[in-house]
C-alpha cells in the first residue's frame, strides 16, 4: 500500500486542487511534502502587490495633497516594503501569477513611481524563470480638472506595461473613478 507522502507530485497536485490554500500550507510541515507544496503554491497561486509610494520619497507637498491615500485602502503586499527586503523579493519572484494594483491620480507621478521601483520590478518579473502572468489593475481617479489624465493614460498605457512585459504576459484592467 502506498502512503500519501509517497505519491508522485502530479497526483498530489490533483489532490491539492480540491483543498483550501490554508490546508495546503499546513502540508509543508511534512518534510517530504515541503518541496512539492511550494512548487504547487508558486505555480497555482496569484500574488497581490499594491503599488504604493515609498514613504522616504514623499515630499511635503505630496503629503499635503494626499495623492496616494487610496493605496492604503488597497489590498496586497506594499511595493514600498520590498525596497530593503531582498528575501521577500526572492520569495515573491517564484510565483507565476500576479495582480498589481496601481492607483493613478496624476499620470506623470505614476510613471516616476514606476521608475523608482524599476529595480524591484525587474527582480520580481525580469528574471530567467520563464514567463509570468501579470494582471495590472489600474484605478484612474479623475475630475473635470484632471480629465486630460484619462487621455494621457490611454495613449501611454504601453509606458506602464513596458515595466512588466520583458517576456511576460500582461493583462490590463482599467477602472475609471470620477472624484
Amino acid at each position: 500500500m502506498v502512503e500519501f507522502i509517497d505519491l508522485p507530485d502530479d497526483i498530489l497536485f490533483q489532490i491539492y486542487d480540491n483543498l483550501e490554500v490554508f490546508s495546503i500550507k499546513k502540508l509543508q510541515y511534512f518534510p517530504k511534502l515541503t518541496h512539492g507544496v511550494r512548487l504547487y503554491l508558486y505555480g497555482h497561486s496569484q500574488y497581490l502587490i499594491c503599488m504604493d509610494e515609498d514613504p522616504r520619497r514623499i515630499s511635503h507637498e505630496q503629503e499635503q495633497e494626499n495623492t496616494y491615500d487610496d493605496s492604503f485602502m488597497m489590498a496586497g503586499y506594499r511595493m514600498s516594503k520590498l525596497v530593503d527586503n531582498e528575501s521577500m523579493r526572492k520569495h515573491i519572484s517564484h510565483f507565476k501569477y500576479y495582480q498589481i494594483e496601481i492607483t493613478i491620480c496624476k499620470f506623470e507621478e505614476t510613471l516616476k513611481l514606476l521608475e523608482h521601483y524599476q529595480n524591484i520590478i525587474y527582480d520580481l518579473f525580469g528574471q530567467d524563470e520563464g514567463s509570468k502572468n501579470i494582471k495590472l489593475h489600474i484605478r484612474l481617479h479623475y475630475s473635470l480638472n484632471t480629465f486630460n489624465d484619462i487621455k494621457d493614460c490611454l495613449v501611454n498605457m504601453d509606458k506602464i506595461s513596458h515595466f512588466f512585459n520583458s517576456k511576460n504576459s500582461v493583462q490590463i484592467d482599467l477602472e475609471l473613478n470620477r472624484r
